[in-house]
């Protein structure tokens, strides 16, 4: 019998019993994705072991159905809102609020403590095809024992018994027959049913340690604050925790076969492994018992280290592989600018990800990281060392603000470990260790408060945890800080809001009376308290300064600390990085925005001797600013566009200046893209030998028609030459005349023609006069 099994209530079995409604089922139809069925292909491959010989090596796949699959859907999304209070903190997956970090941090942080207090054994189990051998008999019990109806039964059973499958001889199906066990694979059900079932071998483990049968690992004071966690289960990744001794294994092993004769889950104990904590004498005995392999520290477990000291470099030497693998196949490949961008922002950044989710990357292997990632944008598959054009920490800032976008809960089984193994400093925050055992995980991911404190405000609750002077809850600043003088003479300076109220009135208490000087503070004080609301239902809560919504997030925390580390950009840099624009157009104006492109003035700064005169005019030097903006032949063309549109114009100083002033303008979203189009297109390379006027109009030709400007716009498209043999059979006549908006233009450098492709479209073509 399972005891002291968590169940729902009569409300909550009704709920989940209720007739299916029609705005559920729409719901869960516009939640699919969009290669999932009811209208896509689904299937991709089927599950087959390498090497397959006999029958159990192949893996049976359930083509589910569309209309039993919404059914499955509807019924899971019900399940995932009430299976948080039927599973424990010991299991960690497919549970809303829990994520898969949590159960690493718990093992490191306990194992990490039972190296300074003890030997132990720690035992990591392979469950053998966990999802096709649960009984079902088995998992009927464990919902019946947490409170599910007849009816939510029925369903569930309907859904596994209906099943059939069927062997391919000799590539064609040789009958069918149902199962008699396990859940199907790609059932949206399957998952959440499956932890319901383990469910019952952690209250077996838990009972197992309140009848002294096995230890588990205790973290914290032995007589103060402490927890016991005697296992961890991430689906059927399990860790057991056992005290090395040898009546202790016996009942565990004891256990986990009753288990496995209850519901039918082997663990194959040829995969499974048995880890010395400390020095463990008699550990070829303890793993004997369990028929299991012998392993050391450090391991992995959920694919992040377990048991490593958490500083060392050897954790991160398979990302490193990772990148040069990814950098070895890429680089055989001629990948432009933007490709080279994409691949790093989607890819690469993603690598390391998982292992920073916990684990601080050391400085020496983030320069080499950064390294590779900054040689591969600016060299591609180039053996040549070529010119790093802007600044890394530039390069690695947000899109908002100016960079390419490169990264560089109150109940829980993690949170009691931490306050039990730690103490607590305040509700917020646990105590800064020193101690011996203080070298786990946990000591380096509390460092950071100090930055995470400096951007949080507080949401006032009942008033239980928020200290009145010191915490930021009523304005800008603390109280402490807004009346130092009242916080001086205060009786506790470290009290908390409820602390100071007494029936529903303040009550604030001094230690001496107030002189006449400090009446005016006090009233004050109490002015600014005496329209304050408190809820006193609700507990108190933190607010992300920075988010509209006053929740945190990790791509809101990583904002706060690059704007933190460099100067606010109060510029929109959505409008270079939000544009239908090719990605290699969007690189070059974002480079020009950074004046970093190659002109002559700044490959003099690169110590190269040369005689800095625009190729163009002849009369000035060559700038990014000169190239873009003030050269006559970059002049006219600005000029050409500002008659186009009926606007006045004067050219701004810089390349920055002229797309602040372009894209604040009233104008289409289209257009405000034109002057990125133009340095895009026209300076590919600004080094006189790789330019060339007429390729301005030739390659700004295709980025304005892919702009698809409506035929009522004032906007003439700009199309180059080739045109002339690409109209798809259509006759086109050229027709050279002044254009009605411009008649007396009048450039040395630009010679506007008339287009007309079967007398249905006016295009202009803009030849240079040279």
């Amino acid at each position: 019998r399972f005891e002291n099994m968590a169940s729902i209530s009569l409300d909550e079995r009704d709920w989940l019993e209720r007739n299916f409604e029609e705005e559920e089922i729409h719901a869960t139809i516009k939640a699919c994705a969009p290669d999932k069925a009811p209208d896509g292909l689904f299937f991709k491959r089927h599950g087959i072991k390498k090497g397959a010989i006999e029958l159990k090596d192949y893996r049976p796949i359930s083509l589910i159905g569309s209309v039993y699959k919404l059914t499955a859907k509807i019924l899971a999304e019900r399940l995932k809102s009430a299976i948080g209070k039927l599973v424990s903190g010991y299991q960690n997956a497919f549970v809303k609020g829990r994520q898969i970090s949590d159960a690493v941090l718990i093992a490191n942080e306990v194992l990490d403590w039972k190296q300074k207090s003890g030997d132990a054994g720690l035992f990591k189990l392979d469950i053998e095809k966990a999802f096709d051998k649960l009984n079902w008999a088995y998992l009927f019990t464990i919902l019946r024992r947490m409170g599910f109806g007849n009816r939510w039964t029925r369903w569930i059973k309907y859904s596994l018994t209906t099943v059939k499958y069927s062997v391919l001889i000799n590539g064609g199906p040789v009958g069918f027959f149902s199962p008699q066990k396990g859940l199907r694979q790609g059932d949206p059900l399957s998952p959440f049913l499956f932890i319901l079932a383990m469910e019952g071998l952690g209250k077996m483990l838990q009972k197992a340690c309140q009848l002294q049968w096995i230890e588990g690992f205790k973290v914290g004071s032995p007589t103060g604050n402490n927890v016991t966690v005697s296992h961890l289960l991430y689906a059927d990744d399990t860790l057991l925790f056992c005290g090395a001794d040898r009546s202790q294994v016996i009942k565990l092993n004891l256990i986990l076969h009753i288990f496995e004769a209850v519901c039918r889950l082997h663990t194959n104990m040829s995969k499974s492994t048995t880890y010395p904590v400390n020095s463990v004498q008699n550990l070829v005995e303890l793993a004997g018992i369990m028929c299991c392999n012998i392993g050391s520290f450090p391991t992995t477990y959920l694919g992040l280290p377990l048991g490593v000291n958490f500083k060392g470099k050897e954790i991160w030497s398979g990302i490193i592989e990772k990148f040069e693998k990814r950098l070895a196949t890429w680089q055989m490949q001629y990948l432009s600018f933007g490709g080279r961008v994409t691949l790093i922002n989607s890819v690469m950044d993603s690598i390391p990800t998982y292992h920073m989710s916990l684990f601080p990357i050391p400085a020496k292997v983030l320069e080499k990281l950064n390294r590779m990632r900054r040689n591969f944008l600016w060299e591609g598959n180039s053996k040549d060392h070529n010119f790093h054009l802007v600044k890394w920490a530039k390069v690695t800032q947000p899109k908002s603000q100016g960079g390419c976008g490169y990264g560089t809960e109150d109940i829980g089984l993690w949170k009691e470990v931490i306050k039990a193994k730690h103490g607590e400093l305040t509700h917020w925050s646990t105590n800064v260790s020193a101690d011996a055992y203080g070298v786990g995980l946990w000591k380096s991911i509390s460092k950071l408060w100090p930055d995470f404190a400096g951007n949080v405000t507080f949401r006032v609750g009942n008033g239980s945890h928020i200290k009145f002077w010191k915490d930021i809850w009523l304005g800008d600043t603390t109280l402490g800080e807004e009346f130092p003088s009242l916080h001086l003479i205060a009786a506790e300076p470290n009290s908390t809001i409820a602390s100071n109220r007494s029936d529903d009135i303040w009550d604030l208490r001094f230690r001496r009376n107030l002189n006449d000087w400090e009446l005016n503070d006090i009233f004050a004080l109490f002015a600014k308290l005496q329209p304050f609301s408190f809820s006193p239902q609700e507990p108190d809560r933190l607010k992300w300064g920075n988010s509209r919504k006053g929740h945190y997030t990790v791509k809101e925390g990583y904002h706060s600390l690059c704007s933190r580390n460099s100067m606010i950009d109060k510029w929109s840099w959505k409008h270079i990085w939000k544009t239908k624009l090719p990605t290699k157009v969007i690189c070059f104006s974002w480079t020009a925005l950074h004046n970093s492109c190659l002109s002559q003035d700044n490959i003099s700064k690169r110590k190269f001797q040369l005689v800095n005169r625009c190729y163009f005019c002849h009369k000035h030097t060559e700038s990014v600013n000169h190239l873009l903006l003030h050269c006559p032949a970059a002049s006219d063309l600005w000029n050409m566009f500002c008659c186009f549109f009926g606007l006045s114009w004067v050219m701004p100083f810089s390349v920055r200046d002229a797309l602040e002033r372009w894209s604040s303008r009233d104008v289409d979203k289209a257009i405000k893209t034109l002057p990125s189009m133009f340095f895009g297109s026209s300076c590919e390379k600004l080094s006189p030998r790789f330019f060339s006027p007429y390729k301005i109009v030739r390659r700004a030709g295709p980025l304005a028609y892919e702009l698809e400007l409506p035929a009522s716009s004032k906007v003439h498209l700009i199309f180059h030459v080739s045109l002339l043999h690409s109209a798809h059979g259509q006759q086109v006549v050229i027709a050279p005349a002044p254009l009605p908006l411009i008649e007396d233009w009048n450039s040395p450098y630009l010679l506007p023609t008339f287009l007309r492709i079967d007398g249905s479209k006016k295009l202009v073509l803009l030849l240079w006069n040279c």
